[in-house]
């Protein structure tokens, strides 16, 4: 039997898309898996979509390409003579990366199939590689490469290896009620309107988490308010998650904490999230011993947003609290609680600077990387390059509220760029600038020091204003 297969899981919950590379030369029972696991999908209520009416051609068709692009999983069947599809192997490339920037979920499946013989391309598998290879191939070491790379990825991800004398409809009921379980019922996070740099980010902090490997691992994720922590904790959660027994992501844990009986209450979550039924405890040495003994053999994924206070740590998530291969996140503006708390992985969210940083304030401030010449006269004019500068969201979110009010003047003075490239935000203050080009935002009157208004008028003189500037008004 020959099976050759992806399994596509779109954003809207209750789609599947399903789509199969099947090899023409087998016999009519190598599609019977697939069916059938398609049909299971079917009964419970997942709506499923099949492409053997699209036409091969040399490329991916754009309809294929727009299932995958627009799911949030893919379940790839690997079966012996899988690797003799170059189509196949391209529609793994565009799922790996589809992965990576947009956080989609890849369950493999090894049908017969030792997933070690994908890995490295050996046995039946491999010899089916190797003769596409030799008969169309082996003069493009590139796109061999990029081949083998994405079988060795997928086959190091956690899957299902079905094997001979094994029940079939045990073995895909298993999976659609993992689906089901697992992934769908889960919350996806939104991320960000504008993820300038989260990937590199996340990508960093999955270095650090080495999910898959052994022992259980504690991770910080460090910098100021604003700068993007609890957004790379939310990608890093739809990316990882659904790899764990039970996860929880507990928001704004400094908030929460704070009201009355906070962190019992986030005990109860905490149990609710990663084992269903509803929870009653009665005190905080309660909570813990409840949550060591219940979750002490769970592999777990959790994830602790905005932490101020080590009690918080103490209380939530213990050092050896949660079973092997369990990993929990840690997002704070304190460092040292981190290794207080004996957290020694810890990655430090740096702002964003040059391209990058007037990447984000383009796109927050006028929905599109523009290179037109009224948007960017208006990002090098005063205090909205200054704002962009201190490369925050937060502080993008403000200039957004900046440009909307230089956009009422009829006139402003012009900056010079390279003196205002040169400059702290915190040295600025509402009271120093000509009165159009006022900072409109609390946040940056509250990131000053007494020195600004010193600092100001010592280091941008109005001798240094260029002419005056007219701006196209903004729509």
């Amino acid at each position: 039997m020959d099976i050759l297969g992806f399994l596509t899981l779109l954003e809207l919950y209750c789609d599947v898309w399903f789509y199969g590379c099947v090899d023409t030369r087998g016999e009519d029972t190598r599609t019977n898996f697939t069916d059938h696991l398609k049909e299971a999908l079917v009964r419970k209520g997942i709506r499923t979509f099949i492409d053997r009416e699209l036409v091969r051609g040399e490329e991916i068709s754009p309809a294929l390409v727009k299932a995958i692009e627009e799911s949030r999983i893919s379940l790839i069947v690997f079966s012996e003579n899988y690797a003799s599809s170059r189509w196949c192997l391209d529609e793994l490339v565009k799922i790996l990366q589809c992965k990576q920037s947009k956080q989609q979920v890849v369950l493999p499946i090894f049908y017969k199939l030792d997933p070690s013989d994908v890995r490295k391309q050996t046995s039946k598998f491999g010899d089916a590689f190797e003769g596409l290879i030799e008969s169309k191939f082996k003069d493009n070491e590139e796109k061999v490469l990029i081949w083998r790379e994405a079988l060795t990825k997928t086959a190091n991800l956690s899957g299902h290896t079905f094997k001979d004398g094994e029940y079939e409809t045990t073995f895909i009921n298993s999976i659609v009620d993992g689906i089901l379980s697992q992934v769908l019922s889960r919350t996806y996070w939104n991320v960000a309107k504008y993820p300038v740099g989260i990937q590199s980010r996340v990508q960093d902090v999955e270095r650090h988490l080495d999910v898959g490997g052994n022992g259980r691992r504690m991770v910080g994720i460090w910098g100021t308010s604003g700068i993007g922590k609890t957004t790379i904790a939310k990608a890093i959660w739809n990316a990882i998650a659904y790899e764990f027994e039970g996860s929880c992501f507990l928001e704004n844990v400094r908030e929460n904490s704070m009201t009355h009986g906070g962190l019992i209450k986030l005990q109860e979550t905490l149990l609710h999230k990663i084992l269903g039924g509803e929870w009653k405890i009665y005190s905080i040495d309660e909570g813990i011993g409840v949550i060591k003994e219940s979750l002490s053999h769970k592999k777990i994924l959790l994830i602790l947003d905005d932490v101020n206070q080590l009690k918080q740590l103490d209380n939530l998530a213990g050092v050896g609290w949660f079973g092997e291969g369990s990993r929990v996140i840690t997002t704070t503006q304190d460092s040292g609680l981190l290794k207080c708390h004996g957290i020694d992985l810890i990655y430090e969210v740096q702002k964003l600077y040059g391209n990058r940083a007037l990447e984000l304030f383009s796109f927050s401030a006028f929905d599109s990387l523009s290179t037109s010449p009224s948007p960017l006269d208006v990002i090098q004019s005063g205090l909205v390059a200054l704002m962009f500068i201190n490369s925050s969201a937060l502080c993008s979110s403000c200039a957004t509220s900046c440009i909307l009010e230089f956009a009422k003047v009829q006139s402003f003075k012009q900056i010079n760029a390279s003196i205002v490239f040169g400059l702290n935000l915190a040295l600025f203050s509402d009271t120093t600038l000509p009165p159009a080009l006022k900072i409109y935002s609390d946040a940056t009157v509250e990131a000053g020091t007494v020195s600004k208004s010193r600092a100001i008028r010592e280091t941008i003189g109005y001798n240094d204003l260029l002419p005056f500037h007219q701006p196209k008004r903004l729509n």
